[in-house]
Parts: C-alpha cells; structure tokens; sequence
C-alpha cells in the first residue's frame, strides 16, 4: 500500500514540472521505459509526441548498433518515411525499435584469424578507426605481396527491408528503409614504400556470401562472389572475367551497390566510380551478402558504408518504402536490455528529490 501511494505521489509531483524539464528526463529511458510512461498516464503519454524523445533515442541505439553519429548534424528523413509519418515522432518511436546491425566497418579480425592456416603472411593491420571501428586498412608491412586476400564488412546487406542512415553533402543524416544495399571504398598512396611495382597490384571491390574463403583468392574467383578487379577493369563471377569498365587505382573512389526485386525475388549488382555508375549490372545471388574488399596491393583502403557522404549516392526507397515499412511492421520488435532497470527508481529518487527542493512543503 504504502509503495502505491508513493508511486501515486511521484506521479503527481512529476505532473508538477514543466513539460521541457520532463522531456529531457525522458532521454535518459530506453525505449522498454518510454512505452511503459506512455501506460502511465494521459500526460506520460504525450511527452512522447515530442520529436526529440525519440529522435534521441534513435540515434543512441544506431551508434550502439553502427557507426557513430554526429549529434550536431541534424537528422532528414527520407520522402518515402515523411510521406508515411506525418509526425516525426512517430516514425522515430517506430524506426527506434527496427534498428539493426548493418554493414557499417572492416573486419579484419575474420581475415586475420584465418591468415595463420595460409603458408602466406595474408595479416591486415588497421590505419584509422571511427568510434573505435576500422574504417581504414592496409596490408601489414610484413605481409607478402602477391598474395589473394579480402576483408568482409562486419555484417551482411539481408535480402530484407532494415533501418539505413547516410551522411549527406548537405551535412544531414539521411534515414530511410531500404532493401538495397550500397557502399564505396577509397584508395589512396601506400604507407610503406612499395616492394614492387604499382601496376603489378590489385584492389577488387564486390559483395560475397557467407561461405566466402577470405584467403588466397580474391571476389568473383569462386561461384560465391562477385567483383570488379583494378587491374584489368574486368568484372568477376564464378572464376570467370568479363570484360566491363576502365582500370583504378590510387585517388579513385569507387562504389558496389545491390539492388534487390523483391516481387521476382531476383538480384543484380552495380558499381560506380568517382561519383559516376557504371554500365551494365549483373546478376547476383538473392541473399545474404557482404561487402568485400580484394586486396593484392600495398595502397591504403578506406571503407565507407554511409558513415561520410557517398560520391555516387544510391536512390533513395520511394514507392518501394510502403512494402518495406509493411514487412518491417510484420516483424516482431527486439528486446532492449541495455540499461539496468534499476537506473529507473534512480530517476524517480532523482525527480523526488528536485521537486521537493524547489516547491515549499505546502504544496506537497
């Protein structure tokens, strides 16, 4: 009885505060703890109509899922989502509880790890990182050249709708649901003084299945990948080149991206280079598929998977965003643990606290 009544009085005394206050309390929930407020009461509920609650909590749970992003630059939604959400609020509250893991750095942890099974030093070692997350890449000054090895993203583009954020040239984080995927690597002078000569070397930029080898070959080898190779310019699948676009190399920045027909359930891959696509597409697999880099070259790789503004930005979801929402509507939404709950009654005590410090007893 007596923890009712107390519970009764907190609410009363929190209904006291003005709404700015409240609202900035509310950045501190998870979002388990903002639909519980929103069963509260009346006026619970309605803090959460304000856009910064859940525009805040969205960012928190991407830069715990990707890549960081910059709380000064504001946050654009796309055509597709303000079309689809009138309020702002509600298209964060919703794309907050869709948020998931997406390709969004290098794993060169997987590459190396399987470097010690080869009779070739294959090792990569990190050269820049963003929020803790290998972004820039190279191979190690010991590693042999001449050898075939390759560095996946962290995660796969799932042949399924997800939660995408981009950085744009105009300094706004883009969000959108996308079921295409899309990234660009950048490449740049060697950090070492290179062992041999420059156009002996090879960068490939492609996409990969699961069963992938990331050693001794490189993408579109096997009949698991695909990629476009520097050195020739040709394209690559199941062991076999085609002819396709102009060689690169150092200063070129250039894009895979797939495209996804979920009515045929069918697939094709692109790329770009230095902020132009290049023609044809191909066929690709209809699944999972990682973003891969092909590294046969002693230059510096820079991976970008929407964390800075692309050269060639992809489309954005237009007519395809209804379906997708839908399908992502259909999912069921994830447990968040990642609070304690007790940080909960600490924010009660905290609230108890203030508003007895600045009302007189009367009033309370």
């Amino acid at each position: 009885m007596m923890g009712f009544l107390l519970h009764n009085r907190t609410t009363q005394l929190m209904q006291t505060l003005p709404h700015d206050p409240l609202v900035q309390i509310s950045l501190y929930l998870d979002a388990i703890d903002l639909r519980a407020m929103a069963l509260v009461s009346r006026f619970h509920n309605s803090i959460q109509d304000n856009q910064l609650v859940w525009e805040s909590l969205f960012r928190t749970h991407w830069n715990r899922c990707n890549f960081y992003m910059d709380p000064n630059m504001p946050i654009e939604l796309s055509p597709a989502l303000r079309a689809a959400y009138p309020r702002p609020s509600d298209a964060f509250r919703f794309l907050t509880h869709c948020v998931e893991r997406v390709p969004s750095f290098a794993d060169i942890c997987l590459t190396n790890a399987h470097a010690t099974s080869s009779v070739i030093n294959h090792r990569i070692e990190p050269v820049a990182y963003d929020n803790g997350q290998v972004v820039t890449l190279a191979l190690a000054k010991d590693a042999v050249g001449g050898g075939n090895r390759c560095v996946r993203a962290n995660v796969p583009f799932k042949a399924s709708p997800r939660v995408t954020v981009f950085n744009t040239v105009d300094g706004k984080w883009l969000v959108d649901v996308l079921y295409d995927g899309y990234f660009e690597i950048s490449i740049s002078e060697p950090l070492h003084q290179p062992t041999r000569d420059l156009r002996d070397m090879c960068i490939a930029i492609g996409v990969a299945t699961k069963d992938f080898e990331v050693v001794d070959q490189q993408p579109g080898w096997d009949d698991h990948s695909y990629g476009y190779h520097s050195d020739d310019g040709q394209f690559f699948t199941n062991g076999q080149p085609r002819p396709f676009a102009m060689r690169f190399g150092v200063h070129d920045t250039i894009g895979c991206g797939i495209v996804r027909k979920m009515n045929s359930n069918e697939s094709t891959i692109y790329f770009t280079k230095n902020g132009v696509r290049l023609e044809p597409s191909f066929p690709c697999s209809h699944e999972e598929l990682f973003p891969v880099v092909g590294i046969d070259a002693e230059y510096t790789v820079r991976l970008n998977c929407g964390r800075t503004p692309f050269q060639c930005p992809p489309p954005t979801s237009g007519d395809v965003c209804n379906t997708a929402l839908k399908e992502l509507q259909g999912h069921p939404w994830p447990n968040f643990h990642n609070k304690p709950r007790s940080i909960v009654d600490h924010l009660w005590s905290m609230v108890n606290s203030f508003v007895k410090s600045v009302m007189p007893p009367c009033q309370l």
